[in-house]
């Protein structure tokens, strides 16, 4: 798996969660790049968890994403005169 380019992830225009654990396969330095590139995009870092959180540590992740889900949409880039 080579991973999306920079310009696809940079393309994405719906809020998104990149979580990762510290432990995970995916290394926390990857995930922030990813988190850098993807506008609107909210970065979660579980400590001493690994790729299998979701099974896991149902509870932990299932609070993260539905904080993520119950938070207002950010305003359309460019909006606001900004």
């Amino acid at each position: 798996f080579k991973g999306w380019t920079g310009r696809e992830l940079q393309s994405i225009r719906s809020p998104a969660l990149v979580m990762v654990g510290d432990r995970d396969i995916i290394r926390p330095e990857h995930a922030v790049e990813m988190f850098r590139q993807i506008p609107n995009a909210q970065l979660a870092v579980l400590p001493g968890k690994d790729h299998l959180a979701p099974m896991t540590a149902p509870g932990e992740v299932g609070a993260l994403v539905n904080r993520f889900l119950s938070d207002p949409l950010p305003p359309p880039s460019g909006a606001g005169g900004h």
